[in-house]
Protein backbone atom coordinates (compact mmCIF):
# COMPACT_ATOMS: atom_id res chain seq x y z
CA UNK A 1 0.00 0.00 0.00
CA UNK A 2 2.81 2.37 0.94
CA UNK A 3 4.64 1.64 -2.35
CA UNK A 4 1.44 2.32 -4.34
CA UNK A 5 0.97 5.61 -2.49
CA UNK A 6 4.53 6.68 -3.26
CA UNK A 7 4.14 5.76 -6.93
CA UNK A 8 0.86 7.67 -7.12
CA UNK A 9 2.47 10.76 -5.57
CA UNK A 10 5.35 10.54 -8.05
CA UNK A 11 2.89 10.44 -10.94
CA UNK A 12 1.10 13.51 -9.60
CA UNK A 13 4.40 15.37 -9.27
CA UNK A 14 5.42 14.41 -12.82
CA UNK A 15 2.07 15.62 -14.19
CA UNK A 16 2.46 18.94 -12.38
CA UNK A 17 6.02 19.37 -13.64
CA UNK A 18 4.89 18.64 -17.20
CA UNK A 19 2.00 21.12 -16.94
CA UNK A 20 4.30 23.90 -15.71
CA UNK A 21 6.92 23.12 -18.38
CA UNK A 22 4.26 23.05 -21.10
CA UNK A 23 2.81 26.40 -20.01
CA UNK A 24 6.27 27.99 -19.91
CA UNK A 25 7.01 26.76 -23.42
CA UNK A 26 3.69 28.11 -24.71
CA UNK A 27 4.54 31.53 -23.31
CA UNK A 28 8.10 31.53 -24.64
CA UNK A 29 7.07 30.31 -28.07
CA UNK A 30 4.43 32.99 -28.26
CA UNK A 31 1.34 30.80 -28.47
CA UNK A 32 0.42 31.87 -24.97
CA UNK A 33 -0.46 35.44 -25.76
CA UNK A 34 -3.59 36.74 -24.11
CA UNK A 35 -5.90 39.39 -25.51
CA UNK A 36 -5.79 42.67 -23.62
CA UNK A 37 -9.20 43.66 -24.95
CA UNK A 38 -12.19 43.54 -22.64
CA UNK A 39 -15.59 42.42 -23.94
CA UNK A 40 -17.48 45.41 -25.31
CA UNK A 41 -21.15 45.12 -26.15
CA UNK A 42 -21.69 48.84 -26.80
CA UNK A 43 -21.38 48.89 -30.57
CA UNK A 44 -22.49 52.50 -30.98
CA UNK A 45 -19.08 54.12 -31.27
CA UNK A 46 -16.41 51.65 -32.33
CA UNK A 47 -13.87 53.82 -30.49
CA UNK A 48 -11.27 51.04 -30.27
CA UNK A 49 -12.48 49.13 -33.31
CA UNK A 50 -11.60 45.78 -31.71
CA UNK A 51 -14.12 43.62 -29.89
CA UNK A 52 -14.18 40.27 -28.12
CA UNK A 53 -17.32 38.18 -28.59
CA UNK A 54 -18.55 34.84 -27.35
CA UNK A 55 -21.47 32.71 -28.42
CA UNK A 56 -22.71 29.31 -27.37
CA UNK A 57 -22.88 26.68 -30.06
CA UNK A 58 -23.52 22.97 -29.66
CA UNK A 59 -23.15 23.29 -25.90
CA UNK A 60 -19.72 24.95 -26.11
CA UNK A 61 -18.89 28.60 -25.48
CA UNK A 62 -16.98 29.79 -28.53
CA UNK A 63 -15.05 33.03 -28.92
CA UNK A 64 -13.94 35.34 -31.71
CA UNK A 65 -12.32 38.75 -32.11
CA UNK A 66 -13.63 41.34 -34.56
CA UNK A 67 -11.62 44.22 -36.04
CA UNK A 68 -13.60 47.12 -37.50
CA UNK A 69 -11.77 49.11 -40.20
CA UNK A 70 -11.08 52.79 -39.88
CA UNK A 71 -13.87 54.74 -41.54
CA UNK A 72 -16.46 51.99 -41.09
CA UNK A 73 -19.92 53.29 -42.04
CA UNK A 74 -22.83 51.38 -40.52
CA UNK A 75 -24.98 52.56 -43.42
CA UNK A 76 -22.80 50.83 -46.00
CA UNK A 77 -22.49 47.09 -46.52
CA UNK A 78 -18.96 46.01 -45.60
CA UNK A 79 -17.04 42.90 -46.69
CA UNK A 80 -16.00 40.34 -44.07
CA UNK A 81 -12.77 38.30 -44.04
CA UNK A 82 -12.60 35.35 -41.63
CA UNK A 83 -9.01 34.52 -40.62
CA UNK A 84 -8.54 30.98 -39.27
CA UNK A 85 -5.51 30.31 -37.06
CA UNK A 86 -3.35 27.22 -37.40
CA UNK A 87 -3.30 24.24 -35.06
CA UNK A 88 -2.29 25.26 -31.54
CA UNK A 89 -3.12 28.91 -32.19
CA UNK A 90 -5.91 31.05 -30.80
CA UNK A 91 -7.96 34.13 -31.61
CA UNK A 92 -5.81 36.46 -29.50
CA UNK A 93 -2.70 35.77 -31.56
CA UNK A 94 -4.54 36.08 -34.89
CA UNK A 95 -4.23 39.84 -35.49
CA UNK A 96 -0.46 39.83 -34.92
CA UNK A 97 0.20 36.65 -36.88
CA UNK A 98 -1.83 37.45 -39.99
CA UNK A 99 -1.29 41.23 -39.91
CA UNK A 100 -4.69 41.71 -41.53
CA UNK A 101 -5.85 44.63 -39.40
CA UNK A 102 -3.65 47.03 -41.34
CA UNK A 103 -4.98 45.71 -44.65
CA UNK A 104 -8.50 45.95 -43.21
CA UNK A 105 -8.00 49.65 -42.42
CA UNK A 106 -6.51 50.34 -45.84
CA UNK A 107 -9.12 48.45 -47.87
CA UNK A 108 -12.21 48.79 -45.69
CA UNK A 109 -13.20 45.24 -44.77
CA UNK A 110 -14.06 43.75 -41.36
CA UNK A 111 -11.85 40.93 -40.02
CA UNK A 112 -13.07 38.16 -37.72
CA UNK A 113 -10.61 35.93 -35.86
CA UNK A 114 -12.56 32.92 -34.55
CA UNK A 115 -11.00 30.47 -32.12
CA UNK A 116 -10.98 26.71 -32.49
CA UNK A 117 -11.39 24.41 -29.52
CA UNK A 118 -9.07 22.42 -27.30
CA UNK A 119 -7.76 21.91 -23.82
CA UNK A 120 -6.72 24.83 -21.65
CA UNK A 121 -3.28 24.96 -20.06
CA UNK A 122 -2.91 27.80 -17.53
CA UNK A 123 -5.65 29.80 -19.24
CA UNK A 124 -4.32 29.30 -22.78
CA UNK A 125 -6.43 27.26 -25.23
CA UNK A 126 -4.31 25.08 -27.48
CA UNK A 127 -6.91 25.25 -30.23
CA UNK A 128 -7.50 23.23 -33.39
CA UNK A 129 -10.19 22.96 -36.08
CA UNK A 130 -12.14 19.87 -37.07
CA UNK A 131 -11.20 20.08 -40.74
CA UNK A 132 -11.89 16.47 -41.76
CA UNK A 133 -8.85 14.29 -41.10
CA UNK A 134 -7.18 16.89 -38.90
CA UNK A 135 -6.69 18.05 -36.16
CA UNK A 136 -6.34 17.30 -32.45
CA UNK A 137 -9.22 17.17 -29.98
CA UNK A 138 -11.49 19.07 -32.37
CA UNK A 139 -11.31 16.10 -34.73
CA UNK A 140 -11.39 13.39 -32.07
CA UNK A 141 -14.44 14.95 -30.40
CA UNK A 142 -16.10 15.76 -33.74
CA UNK A 143 -16.58 19.43 -32.85
CA UNK A 144 -19.07 21.23 -35.11
CA UNK A 145 -16.76 24.01 -36.31
CA UNK A 146 -18.72 24.57 -39.52
CA UNK A 147 -21.84 25.22 -37.44
CA UNK A 148 -19.88 27.56 -35.17
CA UNK A 149 -18.59 29.63 -38.11
CA UNK A 150 -22.10 29.78 -39.58
CA UNK A 151 -23.46 30.96 -36.22
CA UNK A 152 -20.70 33.55 -35.94
CA UNK A 153 -21.49 34.91 -39.39
CA UNK A 154 -25.18 35.12 -38.46
CA UNK A 155 -24.36 37.02 -35.26
CA UNK A 156 -22.04 39.39 -37.10
CA UNK A 157 -24.73 40.10 -39.68
CA UNK A 158 -26.89 41.24 -36.76
CA UNK A 159 -24.17 43.31 -35.04
CA UNK A 160 -22.64 44.87 -38.17
CA UNK A 161 -23.63 45.80 -41.70
CA UNK A 162 -22.07 42.84 -43.51
CA UNK A 163 -22.18 42.51 -47.28
CA UNK A 164 -23.63 39.01 -47.71
CA UNK A 165 -22.09 38.65 -51.16
CA UNK A 166 -18.58 39.37 -49.88
CA UNK A 167 -17.87 37.00 -46.99
CA UNK A 168 -14.46 35.35 -47.41
CA UNK A 169 -12.25 32.91 -45.51
CA UNK A 170 -8.50 32.57 -45.28
CA UNK A 171 -6.33 30.49 -42.98
CA UNK A 172 -2.94 28.99 -42.30
CA UNK A 173 -2.15 25.29 -41.92
CA UNK A 174 -5.05 23.70 -39.96
CA UNK A 175 -6.85 27.01 -40.66
CA UNK A 176 -6.32 26.46 -44.38
CA UNK A 177 -7.85 23.00 -44.05
CA UNK A 178 -10.82 24.58 -42.26
CA UNK A 179 -11.20 27.19 -45.01
CA UNK A 180 -11.46 24.34 -47.53
CA UNK A 181 -14.08 22.61 -45.41
CA UNK A 182 -16.11 25.83 -45.22
CA UNK A 183 -15.99 26.03 -49.02
CA UNK A 184 -17.30 22.46 -49.15
CA UNK A 185 -20.08 22.80 -46.57
CA UNK A 186 -20.83 26.53 -46.34
CA UNK A 187 -20.61 27.58 -49.98
CA UNK A 188 -23.92 29.39 -49.69
CA UNK A 189 -22.23 31.89 -47.34
CA UNK A 190 -18.52 31.86 -48.21
CA UNK A 191 -17.87 33.70 -51.47
CA UNK A 192 -14.20 32.70 -51.90
CA UNK A 193 -11.32 31.21 -49.91
CA UNK A 194 -7.56 31.76 -49.67
CA UNK A 195 -5.91 28.81 -47.89
CA UNK A 196 -2.18 28.78 -47.16
CA UNK A 197 0.16 26.05 -45.97
CA UNK A 198 -1.92 22.89 -46.32
CA UNK A 199 -3.88 20.57 -48.52
CA UNK A 200 -7.52 20.18 -47.59
CA UNK A 201 -8.46 17.25 -45.35
CA UNK A 202 -12.24 17.04 -45.85
CA UNK A 203 -13.04 14.17 -48.19
CA UNK A 204 -16.81 14.45 -48.72
CA UNK A 205 -16.76 17.80 -50.50
CA UNK A 206 -20.03 18.75 -52.19
CA UNK A 207 -20.33 22.54 -52.48
CA UNK A 208 -23.65 24.01 -53.56
CA UNK A 209 -21.84 26.35 -55.93
CA UNK A 210 -18.38 26.77 -57.42
CA UNK A 211 -16.17 28.54 -54.86
CA UNK A 212 -13.14 30.56 -56.06
CA UNK A 213 -9.83 29.37 -54.54
CA UNK A 214 -6.56 31.26 -54.08
CA UNK A 215 -4.00 28.84 -52.61
CA UNK A 216 -0.55 29.95 -51.39
CA UNK A 217 2.04 27.25 -50.73
CA UNK A 218 5.72 27.24 -49.93
CA UNK A 219 7.73 24.70 -51.90
CA UNK A 220 10.02 24.34 -48.86
CA UNK A 221 7.14 23.54 -46.48
CA UNK A 222 8.16 20.52 -44.37
CA UNK A 223 4.78 20.32 -42.59
CA UNK A 224 2.53 20.14 -45.65
CA UNK A 225 4.91 18.97 -48.40
CA UNK A 226 4.36 20.55 -51.79
CA UNK A 227 4.91 17.16 -53.42
CA UNK A 228 2.71 15.30 -50.96
CA UNK A 229 3.65 12.45 -48.64
CA UNK A 230 3.20 12.50 -44.86
CA UNK A 231 1.50 15.54 -43.29
CA UNK A 232 0.83 16.40 -39.68
CA UNK A 233 4.09 15.44 -37.93
CA UNK A 234 6.14 18.62 -37.75
CA UNK A 235 4.48 20.32 -34.76
CA UNK A 236 4.79 17.18 -32.64
CA UNK A 237 8.41 16.95 -33.78
CA UNK A 238 9.01 20.50 -32.56
CA UNK A 239 7.55 19.86 -29.11
CA UNK A 240 9.56 16.68 -28.75
CA UNK A 241 12.80 18.43 -29.74
CA UNK A 242 12.39 20.90 -26.88
CA UNK A 243 11.48 18.22 -24.37
CA UNK A 244 7.67 18.32 -24.36
CA UNK A 245 5.92 14.99 -25.13
CA UNK A 246 3.47 15.32 -28.00
CA UNK A 247 1.17 13.00 -29.89
CA UNK A 248 1.54 12.46 -33.63
CA UNK A 249 -1.62 13.05 -35.68
CA UNK A 250 -0.30 12.38 -39.17
CA UNK A 251 -1.89 11.28 -42.42
CA UNK A 252 -0.94 10.69 -46.05
CA UNK A 253 -1.51 13.75 -48.23
CA UNK A 254 -1.55 14.28 -51.97
CA UNK A 255 0.63 16.90 -53.63
CA UNK A 256 -0.53 20.51 -53.54
CA UNK A 257 -0.92 20.73 -57.34
CA UNK A 258 -2.99 17.53 -57.35
CA UNK A 259 -5.23 18.80 -54.56
CA UNK A 260 -5.76 22.20 -56.21
CA UNK A 261 -6.51 20.37 -59.46
CA UNK A 262 -9.52 18.76 -57.75
CA UNK A 263 -10.95 22.25 -57.26
CA UNK A 264 -10.15 23.10 -60.87
CA UNK A 265 -12.31 20.14 -61.87
CA UNK A 266 -15.12 21.01 -59.45
CA UNK A 267 -15.14 24.64 -60.67
CA UNK A 268 -15.28 23.59 -64.31
CA UNK A 269 -11.98 25.21 -65.28
CA UNK A 270 -9.88 24.16 -68.24
CA UNK A 271 -6.42 22.65 -67.79
CA UNK A 272 -4.77 25.71 -69.32
CA UNK A 273 -3.20 28.23 -66.93
CA UNK A 274 -1.96 31.79 -67.13
CA UNK A 275 0.77 33.24 -64.94
CA UNK A 276 -1.01 36.05 -63.08
CA UNK A 277 1.81 37.04 -60.71
CA UNK A 278 5.54 36.50 -60.61
CA UNK A 279 8.18 37.92 -58.31
CA UNK A 280 11.43 36.27 -57.27
CA UNK A 281 10.58 32.71 -56.28
CA UNK A 282 6.81 33.31 -56.24
CA UNK A 283 4.68 32.31 -59.22
CA UNK A 284 0.86 32.40 -59.29
CA UNK A 285 -0.89 30.37 -61.98
CA UNK A 286 -4.62 30.78 -62.64
CA UNK A 287 -6.74 28.26 -64.54
CA UNK A 288 -8.78 29.54 -67.47
CA UNK A 289 -12.48 29.20 -68.21
CA UNK A 290 -13.81 28.55 -64.71
CA UNK A 291 -17.60 28.52 -64.25
CA UNK A 292 -19.42 31.33 -62.42
CA UNK A 293 -16.22 33.41 -62.12
CA UNK A 294 -14.91 30.74 -59.72
CA UNK A 295 -11.22 31.14 -60.54
CA UNK A 296 -8.69 28.71 -59.11
CA UNK A 297 -5.17 30.06 -58.52
CA UNK A 298 -2.11 28.32 -57.11
CA UNK A 299 0.73 30.51 -55.88
CA UNK A 300 3.86 28.39 -55.40
CA UNK A 301 6.74 30.08 -53.56
CA UNK A 302 10.30 28.77 -53.75
CA UNK A 303 12.13 29.24 -50.46
CA UNK A 304 8.98 29.48 -48.33
CA UNK A 305 8.36 27.02 -45.53
CA UNK A 306 5.37 26.60 -43.25
CA UNK A 307 4.99 30.35 -42.76
CA UNK A 308 2.61 33.15 -43.72
CA UNK A 309 3.95 34.61 -46.97
CA UNK A 310 5.27 38.15 -46.58
CA UNK A 311 6.06 38.01 -42.87
CA UNK A 312 9.54 39.32 -42.09
CA UNK A 313 9.81 37.25 -38.90
CA UNK A 314 8.66 33.90 -37.57
CA UNK A 315 5.88 35.28 -35.39
CA UNK A 316 7.02 33.74 -32.11
CA UNK A 317 8.35 35.48 -29.03
CA UNK A 318 11.27 33.09 -28.64
CA UNK A 319 12.85 34.31 -31.89
CA UNK A 320 12.27 37.94 -30.92
CA UNK A 321 13.93 37.51 -27.52
CA UNK A 322 16.73 35.10 -28.44
CA UNK A 323 17.15 34.49 -32.18
CA UNK A 324 20.07 32.15 -31.54
CA UNK A 325 18.41 30.24 -28.71
CA UNK A 326 17.44 26.57 -28.87
CA UNK A 327 13.68 27.15 -29.05
CA UNK A 328 13.97 29.65 -31.90
CA UNK A 329 16.41 27.48 -33.81
CA UNK A 330 14.28 24.37 -33.41
CA UNK A 331 11.21 26.33 -34.54
CA UNK A 332 13.02 27.53 -37.67
CA UNK A 333 14.22 24.00 -38.38
CA UNK A 334 10.67 22.74 -37.96
CA UNK A 335 8.76 25.22 -40.13
CA UNK A 336 11.43 26.10 -42.67
CA UNK A 337 12.32 29.47 -44.22
CA UNK A 338 10.27 32.64 -44.60
CA UNK A 339 9.88 34.66 -47.79
CA UNK A 340 8.77 38.14 -48.81
CA UNK A 341 8.51 37.39 -52.53
CA UNK A 342 4.72 37.31 -52.21
CA UNK A 343 2.79 39.51 -49.78
CA UNK A 344 -0.10 37.27 -48.80
CA UNK A 345 -2.44 39.94 -47.45
CA UNK A 346 -2.11 42.12 -50.53
CA UNK A 347 -2.66 39.31 -53.03
CA UNK A 348 -5.44 37.64 -51.04
CA UNK A 349 -7.50 40.82 -50.83
CA UNK A 350 -6.87 41.52 -54.52
CA UNK A 351 -8.37 38.08 -55.27
CA UNK A 352 -11.29 38.51 -52.86
CA UNK A 353 -12.20 41.91 -54.34
CA UNK A 354 -12.63 40.28 -57.75
CA UNK A 355 -14.73 37.38 -56.48
CA UNK A 356 -17.95 38.37 -54.74
CA UNK A 357 -20.67 35.74 -54.49
CA UNK A 358 -22.20 35.09 -57.92
CA UNK A 359 -25.95 34.90 -57.41
CA UNK A 360 -27.90 32.51 -59.63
Amino acid sequence: MKICSIMKNKKIILVLIFAVLFAMVLIVVGMGKFSSMEPDRDLSGYDRRDFNFTLEHDGIERSYIVHIPAGYDRNSETPLVIALHGGGGDAANGPEYFGLNRTSDEKGFIVAYPEGSGKEVFGKTFATWNAGRCCGDALRENVDDVGFIAAMIGKMETDFNIDGRRIFATGMSNGAQMAYRLACELSGKIAAIAPSGSQGTFDDCRPERAVPVFHIQGKADPCSPYGGGTCGRCMADFWRKIGVPARYDDWQCVSIPDYVDKWRTMNGCSEKTNITFQNGGAVCSTYEGCQQNADVTLCAVDGLGHNWAGREDYGIQACGKDPNGKICQEWKNTVGPSSQDLLANEKIWEFFEKHPMVLK
